[in-house]
């Protein structure tokens, strides 16, 4: 009877403990910088913990932390990398291959049936896909462009079309300026925002146990019984 209290009241603390690290807000951040070679870095952390990435040049760095301890990965090298990367390649190829031969033989019937192509189910999908959006959408977005083209009437043309949907669109976080002197192609940019995993998955769930998609994966299962 002990064991099994203590079991219960463990599994209780395990889901009390899921239910927390889905409910907290988690900012997610992103920025670039492109000059000659394409420089970013990416992370995602909350209050007690952070995970980054981030390359410059030909150096990488990842790491880690969860409140005051910080655990940092070390770059392979680039030897390793390269053989890495033959043999990704001829994996690819390979699964490329055998995914046309397997295209080849499902072509005589469709994967699913055309009755549930329709606007209602087609608007049901996007529904879902547009509420994610929104959930995930960046707070913060800031774009910068350097551009300087090689003819210079192309030059005003582009800065012309950057005022005019500057003119419509005032609080466009696009800023651009032209290099009029040599050819140039520079930018940075970064984004920012928040996900709390609760409400995508509690989203996601109330479409797949929705009555509309219910039907649609019932017509989808006869579907396949019947070939």
């Amino acid at each position: 009877m002990i064991i099994l209290l203590f079991i219960l009241y463990l599994f209780l603390f395990i889901l009390l403990l899921a239910l927390f690290f889905l409910s907290i807000p988690y900012k997610y951040l992103l920025y670039y910088s492109y000059t000659e070679n394409l420089n970013f870095k990416m992370s995602i952390s909350t209050f007690f913990f952070s995970f980054a990435y981030s390359k410059t040049g030909q150096k990488e760095s990842t790491y880690i932390k969860v409140f005051s301890f910080k655990k940092e990965f070390e770059k392979k090298s680039a030897k390793k990398d390269s053989e890495e990367n033959k043999i990704k390649a001829k994996i690819k190829e390979t699964v490329k291959e055998k995914a046309k031969k397997e295209k080849k033989k499902k072509k005589k019937k469709s994967g699913i049936p055309f009755s549930i192509i329709r606007y209602e189910n087609i608007k049901h999908i996007f529904q879902l896909l547009i509420d994610l959006l929104k959930m995930i959408l960046p707070k913060h977005l800031k774009l910068y462009f350097l551009i300087g083209l090689e003819e210079p009437h192309l030059n005003g043309w582009l800065i012309a079309s950057y005022y005019s949907l500057k003119g419509i669109y005032p609080k466009l976080p696009i800023t651009m300026d032209i290099d009029w002197e040599k050819e140039t192609y520079e930018s940075n940019g970064e984004l920012s925002g928040f996900i709390i995993p609760i409400q995508l998955i509690f989203r996601i769930l109330i479409f797949i146990f929705s009555v509309k998609t219910i039907k649609i994966m019932w017509k989808v299962f006869k579907y396949k019984r019947s070939k």
